[in-house]
């Protein structure tokens, strides 16, 4: 009997450390994807795997008095994480961590069965398969069997691992035209004429809000598993913005279309999205997404969840005291939505702010140089799209140019 319940606790720690992997994966395909309908399902898939994940450690360390993981990438895996793996690849490592996953639970039911009062494990995993329905069996083994293993982690720091894909594609709705050294992103107004282009080009940074959270949870090994958890929540929560935000500017072109004038360049646009579904404008730097890729764990933190999620909550609150907001009941509740998950999003960030910088003279400092830094690392984009060096840029708008405002 020792036997069957160490078997069963290795077991459920195999299962736990597959549906980190999992997660991991499912960001990594995410980055991989052009189209905002196909990123959703990644992040979901992420978010479920993680919170399924935190569920096994919880039960482990309560039950068992096992101690709670610290997530860093097995050699096998990062071999496969770190050497720019198309979709596809990712689809067979996907499939062949699902396939596993349900071996091990087949393996626990089989022992619940004959050992009843080990009851309780069974409902810790009884919905990861039906949560994670696009996982088989007897699927292809790609990664090696320590990858499954915790004993085999030796890593003890908190690091960044790897590096993920230095770019991202945007949705083919978008196409970049101006750059925002010439022609400032859309802002939210008053009339659907304004509100339209917003909502699309919000659209498009919410999803690369989504893809900087997953990178950092990619990229950085050595954090609690509840890191990988906040992170897995955000990572879903900014691509469903991204989607909800891009139905309602949808919905909203043909009121777009119907208040321009003939003459109107921006009319011809509407109908090439009528007829193709691409050609909305979006700024030629695209999302941005380089400025956080160049920056380390604790600037991303500062500048997207401390800076930019914080304050958006007041900005937020303006929006819906608007009479748009009023008249199109989708466009509050889009707003509501936003607002509390931002708060949260903002949490997140002074929470592991503070779990990696405890002492509060040193995180002020590293706020304050964060700050200094957020203008340079969003030249790191302007640079790569316009083939500007980025000394040149650092220069221009270091003497006395104004920076681009990116709303």
């Amino acid at each position: 009997m020792p036997q069957v319940l160490e078997e069963t606790i290795r077991q459920l720690k195999s299962i736990r450390l597959a549906l980190i992997l999992l997660g991991r994966f499912s960001w990594l395909r995410m980055l991989t994807r052009e189209r905002v309908s196909d990123k959703l399902p990644d992040a979901r898939i992420g978010w479920l795997a993680f919170e399924h994940a935190y569920r096994c450690d919880e039960y482990l360390a309560h039950t068992y008095q096992e101690q709670s993981v610290r997530i860093y990438w097995s050699e096998d895996a990062k071999r496969y994480a770190s050497s720019d793996p198309s979709g596809g690849q990712i689809d067979t490592i996907l499939i062949d961590i699902g396939s596993r996953i349900i071996k091990w639970i087949t393996s626990l039911q089989m022992t619940i069965e004959e050992v009843p009062v080990l009851a309780p494990i069974g409902d810790v995993v009884r919905d990861v398969s039906s949560s994670l329905p696009f996982i088989t069996q007897n699927a292809l083994e790609v990664l090696h069997a320590s990858s499954f293993d915790d004993s085999a982690r030796t890593n003890s720091c908190v690091c960044r691992t790897i590096q993920g894909p230095r770019h991202v594609a945007i949705d083919p709705a978008f196409t970049p035209t101006d750059s925002l050294m010439d022609q400032p992103a859309p802002v939210f107004g008053d009339s659907v004429e304004l509100a339209t282009p917003y909502f699309w080009t919000l659209a498009m940074r919410e999803s690369m809000a989504s893809e900087s959270t997953a990178l950092s949870g990619i990229e950085y090994d050595g954090l609690p598993i509840s890191f990988y958890r906040d992170i897995a929540k955000q990572t879903w929560d900014e691509m469903r913005h991204a989607q909800m935000f891009f139905e309602l500017a949808v919905e909203l072109i043909p009121y777009y279309g119907a208040s321009l004038l003939d003459s109107d360049p921006r009319k011809a646009l509407v109908h090439q999205f009528k007829e193709t579904r691409t050609g909305l404008p979006v700024p030629k730097e695209r999302n941005l997404y380089e400025a956080m890729w160049n920056a380390d764990l604790p600037e991303r933190l500062v500048i997207m969840q401390i800076k930019t999620e914080g304050p958006a909550v007041a900005a937020i609150r303006k929006k819906l005291k608007t009479k748009l907001c009023v008249v199109y009941p989708k466009i509050r509740l889009a707003f509501q939505v936003d607002e509390q998950d931002e708060r949260s999003h903002a949490a997140i960030g002074a929470r592991w702010l503070k779990y990696l910088i405890p002492d509060s003279t040193d995180r002020a400092e590293l706020m304050a140089q964060a700050e200094l830094l957020r203008g340079v690392l969003l030249l790191t984009s302007f640079s790569h799209y316009n083939s500007i060096s980025l000394p040149e840029l650092v220069y221009k708008y270091s003497t006395g140019k104004v920076m681009p405002v990116a709303n």
